[in-house]
């Protein structure tokens, strides 16, 4: 895989923002997209910043969010919080090195996912959403006592993306309705039985497993191994400026699919929305 060179800091206006609809049955908000990026950038700053809303540009365009709680273990970091403004609760899990590791060694194998015939999961992602789903389900809760009318959002990227659609099985299970479930450079999860699953839930308004242009890792794991991706894809084009809804639920061929393995990038991993979170990360450690 190439290895480019990060782009310096850059935040593209709405307005630059182009869309080329191919599909009237997916409904996909661009606007909060972009802020669902945001949300999800800030867990890549350190703790005390993240607990204190002090993460640099983020907090800058978000003055107000509340009720903000961290959950950490063994490098798997997710936090809820609440923006009143928006009147909106969400979970953003956050991206971990970990992830080409744990997609290489032994936790490359299916396990059985419970509740759900003939559906298997992998098992490292797996591993990790444990590590934080009781703290994390318990918060959600509270808050959705708390503010009984809020709009809810489950967020992830990377590996962050793959456990934040784990969770949002079990969320939605328990509290029904979830209104957005945006991803930015999943990997796959599970298996066809698993993806048709997860797929026709039908608990939420609005969804996108978001790419970008080369990123790698929505390659991953591969489908000879037996894994598929969730939703369907709104992918992006090299500068961000683009996007198209993909056809196909599972890997349309005129997306991120179009790109061999010696195509990929890992810069494009790191850069959604027109904003290089690697970059960002330096200024709110």
């Amino acid at each position: 895989m190439n290895s480019n060179k990060f782009f310096h800091l850059l935040i593209i206006p709405l307005y630059f923002c182009q869309f080329l609809p191919t599909s009237d049955a997916i409904s996909y908000d661009e606007p909060k997209a972009k802020e669902f990026w945001f949300y999800q950038v800030a867990s890549l700053c350190s703790l005390d910043r993240l607990q204190a809303w002090k993460v640099a540009q983020v907090s800058e365009l978000y003055p107000n969010i509340t009720d903000i709680q961290v959950f950490y273990n063994n490098s798997n970091l997710v936090y809820t919080a609440y923006n009143p403004t928006e009147n909106l609760i969400w979970m953003a899990f956050r991206r971990t090195e970990e992830i080409e590791n744990m997609i290489e060694d032994i936790d490359i194998i299916q396990i059985d996912y419970e509740g759900c015939n003939g559906c298997a999961i992998h098992q490292g992602f797996y591993d990790a959403y444990l590590n934080v789903r009781d703290g994390l389900i318990n918060s959600f809760k509270m808050l959705k006592e708390k503010h009984p009318n809020a709009k809810t959002a489950i967020l992830g990227h990377s590996l962050g993306a793959a456990m934040s659609t784990l969770a949002f099985v079990d969320v939605s299970k328990e509290f029904g309705k979830i209104d957005y479930f945006y991803t930015f450079g999943s990997p796959r999860v599970g298996n066809k039985e698993f993806t048709d699953y997860v797929n026709n839930l039908e608990i939420i308004c609005n969804k996108a497993r978001i790419t970008h242009y080369q990123d790698a890792t929505p390659h991953l794991p591969f489908n000879f191994m037996g894994y598929y991706h969730v939703g369907h894809e709104v992918f992006y084009d090299e500068a961000s400026l683009k996007y198209v809804i993909c056809e196909e639920d599972l890997e349309d061929e005129k997306c991120s699919m179009q790109f061999g393995l010696f195509e990929l990038s890992t810069h494009d991993h790191v850069n959604y929305m027109g904003f290089d979170h690697e970059v960002y990360q330096k200024t709110c450690q």
